[in-house]
Order: structure tokens, then sequence, then C-alpha cells
């Protein structure tokens, strides 16, 4: 009695085909296997229904099992006692009696046995089986649960096996075939194990993902493009082999259809099998810092926000922020730079002086909840996060690069075919998203084009390469017409290895990808002129800019001129400030920015640069004119173009006042500002009282022993001014 005791919770559930798990069959787009997976007890095990068996194949196992199924009550009286008088009284041959019932009790319950209890047991479970369920539920069960050879069980996984084929198409011959096989598993044990060495075992990362995403259906139409897949699988193979040599040892890929954001490659590791680099690890899934792929997406939210246009000057120097000092990938300085050139360049210091201006949204609040990771504060990344300080995944990015596809309609990557409305959050504006694809399409390719390649058709394409600090990973991520593409090199144990640089390991293979894409008509066909490649219906105009300044011309800027893409009401545009005319007197060389009253002067246009860039300029070797240097003086209201920048002291840091044993050690606060060149010196103040003046490249110092909040000021000697504050501190040792 203690087996019906322990069934009771059972029998009341109320589904009893849900009492076993099952296997999942998942299929490629088109219809072709790609993985069948365990039933939770290791078993293969489809779920099949009635409409898809064959019903001569149920017949037939009626016949062969039980053929009074639809009249006895769980157990066959008549059957047991002609096995009970054959078995046990003439110590014949031993029979079977038992019933269809009885059978999926025993699959329930492999613990119950053949003996007279057992038999027993089994009964009164057949008995209670029978009260809650209808017979078209128990038949199903066994036809579902009954045992074909090796770990197959059901009709279902025996008819795809054994015949590769679904249990409605099946012959007469492998209807008898298949009715024999419950009663003696085991002697078929040999040839299922056969049967099964050639299961599909493909793209088994995608397929982890997609358990991993709570898909539970028996039959799941996946949007996986298995011919491509396998050729892209090729394609980075030997493309691997070519790169090997530099102690490269993994990678991983995915590849998007941005028309409806479906994931159409997915490659998880170089080799699955391979325990050495941790292949079964699915490296896009997993969490590594994306180096400089970010930076579009600042550009995008400093382009909405009206701080650039696309041809803005932005500098890149040295800089301070926090008391940190930031340094590019070269570790050089290029100087001014336009957006354009910032970004495909990848410069370091003016996306982090863009970060840091953004606001409403801040670029934290921006990426915050666009990781598969939880984000911590703010001020725990610092100046790191524009630079890619923050862990991200492959399949976090390419989220991220399909919203670009889609003018900055945010959303998640679907998996498989079921109709499923996806849910867009606009996290760009468009035109900020158009300009920003346009100046990535200008990045140009990694090697050189033959004559073949450039006749052949294109689809446009923009994308961005990525290096995390320390060498450790390399990334690119792009778009191709309508398909985005993320490709990762490193190793999955996070080894340094100098050779792994975005542009020269990940790139070659993005544009070999790009070839592939463009000369598949299937592939080509209505992805040549991609939605985000077109400015209709955008509020985005072209003006001509002076090539020096990025800025309007003005008469000082003569023919010098260039095109710029900005966002009306929105961009920053303000007129040339380098070019300025100036009057010379022909006898004292004596500047001035009006001329005399006799008009004995003479006009030239000459640059003004701010000190900071003039200094780069020196360094690179360029001679560039400085007007402080000259003999030059103005006092009209004209002469104040351009700002003065407090570089030191700076707001965010807390300046110390150090005590020990009674003796006070003040701090030395560095006075210095970045000025335009026509500016000779600068005069300083603090909390309003006169400090001192400065003169070009000579520093100016602060000392106190007052804790507090102080402001400061500077001027120069045209007029122009900026203010700040400091703070101070003491603190004892």
């Amino acid at each position: 009695m203690i087996g019906l005791t322990v069934s009771l919770p059972y029998f009341f559930s109320g589904k009893l085909l849900a009492e076993k798990t099952w296997s999942q069959q998942f299929y490629d787009r088109n219809g072709k296997l790609l993985r069948l997976t365990l039933s939770g007890d290791e078993k293969y095990r489809f779920f099949t229904d009635y409409k898809e068996i064959n019903p001569k194949l149920v017949e037939a196992f009626l016949n062969k099992e039980d053929q009074f199924f639809y009249y006895h009550p769980g157990f066959n009286p008549l059957a047991l006692s002609r096995a009970a008088y054959k078995t046990y009284l003439t110590e014949g041959r031993k029979q079977g009696a038992s019933t269809i019932t009885m059978q999926v009790v025993r699959l329930l319950y492999p613990e119950t046995t053949k003996s007279i209890s057992g038999k027993f047991v089994q009964i009164l479970q057949a008995l209670k089986l029978e009260t809650l369920y209808r017979k078209e539920e128990i038949l199903l069960a066994y036809l579902n649960w009954a045992p074909f050879g090796s770990n197959l069980e059901g009709v279902g996984a025996a008819c795809f096996f054994y015949f590769n084929k679904s249990c409605e198409k099946l012959t007469s011959e492998q209807i008898e075939f298949l009715v024999q096989i419950p009663q003696n598993p085991q002697k078929f044990t040999k040839l299922a194990i056969e049967k099964k060495q050639n299961l599909s075992f493909r793209v088994p990362h995608f397929i982890e993902y997609l358990k991993q995403r709570g898909i539970e259906a028996k039959a799941v139409k996946t949007t996986l493009d298995l011919n491509l897949q396998e050729n892209i699988e090729k394609l980075a193979g030997s493309y691997f082999l070519s790169i090997a040599r530099h102690g490269i040892k993994n990678y991983s890929l995915v590849v998007v259809d941005t028309t409806r954001n479906e994931i159409i490659t997915y490659i998880g590791s170089r080799d699955y099998f391979n325990s050495e680099i941790k292949g079964q690890i699915d490296a896009n899934r997993s969490l590594k810092p994306p180096g400089s792929t970010l930076k579009p997406f600042i550009y995008a939210l400093a382009l909405q926000q009206g701080l650039i246009h696309e041809k803005t000057l932005l500098k890149d120097t040295r800089m301070t922020f926090s008391g940190l000092n930031p340094e590019n990938f070269d570790e050089q300085f290029l100087g001014p730079l336009a957006t354009d050139q910032a970004l495909i360049l990848s410069r370091n210091l003016p996306a982090v002086d863009l970060a840091r201006k953004l606001e409403n949204p801040s670029f934290y609040d921006f990426m915050k909840g666009k990781s598969a990771l939880k984000f911590k504060e703010e001020k725990f990344y610092g100046l790191s996060l524009p630079l890619g300080g923050v862990e991200m995944s492959l399949l976090d990015l390419m989220k991220m690069y399909a919203s670009l596809a889609h003018l900055g309609k945010y959303s998640d990557l679907n998996v498989t075919l079921e109709k499923q409305k996806s849910l867009y959050q606009q996290i760009l504006t468009p035109e900020s998203v158009y300009i920003v694809l346009q100046m990535l399409k200008k990045n140009p390719r990694t090697e050189s084009l033959t004559f073949q390649d450039l006749t052949k058709t294109a689809m446009p394409l923009a994308w961005k390469t990525g290096t995390s600090k320390s060498y450790k990973d390399a990334w690119t991520l792009g778009l191709i017409g309508d398909y985005a593409v993320g490709i990762w090199f490193g190793d999955n144990d996070r080894e340094m290895n100098p050779a792994l640089i975005g542009r020269n390991v990940a790139a070659p293979l993005y544009f070999q990808i790009y070839d592939y894409l463009r000369n598949k008509p299937q592939h080509l066909k209505g992805h040549e002129n991609p939605g985000w490649d077109s400015r209709v219906g955008l509020n985005v105009k072209t003006v001509h800019i002076c090539n020096v300044s990025k800025k309007l011309v003005t008469e000082n800027c003569g023919h010098r001129t260039e095109e710029a893409l900005f966002i009306p009401s929105v961009s920053s545009i303000e007129t040339c400030s380098i070019h300025r005319k100036v009057y010379i007197d022909p006898v004292t060389q004596k500047m001035s920015c009006k001329p005399d009253a006799l008009n004995h002067t003479q006009s030239k246009v000459m640059e003004v640069w701010p000190d900071d860039l003039l200094a780069v300029y020196k360094e690179a070797g360029l001679k560039k004119v400085t007007l402080s240097e000259k003999k030059f003086s103005c006092d009209d209201s004209l002469s104040r173009i351009g700002q003065i920048n407090i570089t030191s002291p700076q707001e965010n840091i807390e300046y110390m006042i150090q005590t020990q044993q009674g003796k006070i050690k003040k701090p030395k606060i560095q006075l210095r500002a970045i000025s335009e060149s026509d500016s000779q010196y600068l005069d300083w103040f603090v909390n309003k009282n006169y400090v001192g003046r400065s003169y070009k490249n000579d520093p100016l110092f602060f000392e106190t022993a007052v804790p507090g909040r102080y402001s400061v000021s500077v001027s120069d000697n045209l007029g122009r001014s900026q203010s700040s504050y400091f703070n101070v501190k003491v603190i004892s040792q």
C-alpha cells in the first residue's frame, strides 16, 4: 500500500502528461534541424499529439498490447487469471497481462516490480488512474512514454531516429517494426545507438541561449539561417588560422537582420568542444570591457543636445578632469580635430570631454540598463565609462548597434520566428543617429582594395572598432546594409595579448563578412538601401563652414570652405573666430584690430588659436603665429571673440591643508588657464582679491591656511574673463 500512498499527490495533479519532461527540437528559419535536446531525465522524448500520429500505428499498438483497452477498468481480470495460471500453476512460459494503463503506471513508477505484491499495487494505481483520466489521455501517455531502445522513448522519438520522419507518414512495414520494440526494447539498444550517432549538434551556444531565455515549445523554429551560419563559420575559421600565430585564442560573432531584429548567425566560441580555450563558455554573453565601441553613442548624444555638429572642432590635447589625466590609445595628441575625424580616429580626449558635458541624459543615465551587468553608482566609473570602463556582452552591444539601424529605436533581439511584437524605445533622436552613421561611413577599410572590389555592388556600411584596456579584447561592430555585425577576439581566461587591437584583428574579418554578404544575391537583395542611410523626412541640413575653424564662414575665411551636417534649432553653429583681420603699421610693425585714422596701416588675416592648441602645433613642428608675441593692442569689443578656460584649480578637487605637530603646511595651488593667442597676460583674483598677473607659459601660485570654498576668476588684457570655484580642507597627520 506504500506505492498507492506515494502516488496520491500525483493522481490529484490533474495533468497526466505534465509529469515527464520533454526533448526540444530546434530548427533554423528554413526548417533544418539544429539540435535535439535531452529531457530532464536524459531521454530523447518528443511530445506527440494524436493528430501527429498515423491512426494505423495507434490501432497496431492496441492490437499488440491491449485489445480490450476501451472496455476494462484499468486491468483485465481474464488476462491476469490466464497469465497467473500459466506462470505459477502450470510452471510454463511466463506471460504478461499488463494493460496499457498498468504499463503507464510502471513507466511512471519504475520501482514497481513483476512480483505479486507489485502487480497488486499496479492494479490499484491503474484503477485510480482510470477514475481520474479519460482513456484517450492514458493511451496518449503510453504512446509518448513507451521505450524504444537505449534512451529513446515515445513514438515521436522512434519515428525520428529510426526513419527520420514524422509519425504521420509511416508505411505499414515501419508500423509493424515499431510496435514490436516496447515489449523487448533492450534487443534494439545497439540499433538505437547507431541511429543517434548522426544526430545534429549545431550552434550549441545559440541553443543554450534560447533555453536560458525560457523558450519551452517542443518544436522551436529559430531565426537562425543555417546556410549563412555555416558559411560564416568557415570564413571565420579560415581567417582565425591566418592570425593564430599571434597567440590569439578565441573569437565570437553575431549577425542580426535589423529589418526584424533577428539573430541569423551566432558563433559563441571558436570551438565548443575545446577545453583549452574553455570553448563551452558563450563569449557572446560573457561580460567584457567594450573599449571604444561606445563612442558613437557619446557623439550621438552630443549631437542631439546641441553640443556639436558633424564638423565641430574638438580638442585632442592634454586635459585634466577631476585630477585625472586620460591618455589616447597611442599616447599622442593630434590637436584640433573635426568631430567626424575624432570619432573615426577614436580619440579618447574629445570623447571624454564631450561625455562630461552631457546632461538630460548624462552618458551614465543613457548607458544604465543597457548591460546585463547591474550598474554601480555613477562615481564608481568616473572617466572610465566613455572609454568602455563598464563590462558588457556582445549581445548587449548588438542591441545598441541594431538601434542605430532603427535610427535610435532600441529593442531586444528576436531568436524565434513566433509572431511577436517588438517593443521599441526611442533612446536617440533619428537626426543624431543619421549624422553619426554618416560619420562612421567615412571610416576607411583596413586593407587595400582591388579594382574588382571597387566595381562590385556595394551595401553601405558604418563601423567602429574597440580595444579594451590591457589588450584583452578586440572588437569591431557596425552596420552592413540592413545587417548588424559584431565580432570579438580574445581569451576566456582574460589573458593580455598586445596583438588584440580591434582595427588590426577584428576589422579584417568584418570586411570579409561584408564582401561575402554583398556578393551573394540572396543576402544583397533588399538590403542595398537601408533606411538608416536616407535623410528623407529628417530635420538635417547641410551648411558651408570654414575648413579651419569648422564654423560658419566670415569674410576673413577666404574661399576655404566645406560642407557639414547639422540639426536646425539644435546644433550649435557659430561664425568663425579663428580667422581675424589685423592691421599692421608698415613702419613700427605694430598690430591693431582696427585701422589708424590716417589709413596708413595694411590689413592681414591671421589665425588666432587657443594656447593649448598652439602647444600641440609646436610639438608637431608646425609654426603658428602668436599675436601676443607681436606688438598687438586693441580696445575694440570685437577683440573679445574667444574665451578663457580655467584648468587649475579644479572644482572637483579638494586641496588639503596639512597639520602635523602644530605645524601647518599650506597647499600650493597653481593658477592656470587656456586663453587665445592674442592675449598677452592674465590677471587672477581669489575671493575678488587680486592675486597677481601671469604671462604666457609662466605659472602663478596661490597659498592659504584657511579652509573653505573659494571663488577664483581670471581676465586677460583684452577683457575676456572666466570664473570658477575650488575647496580647501584640513587634514591632520
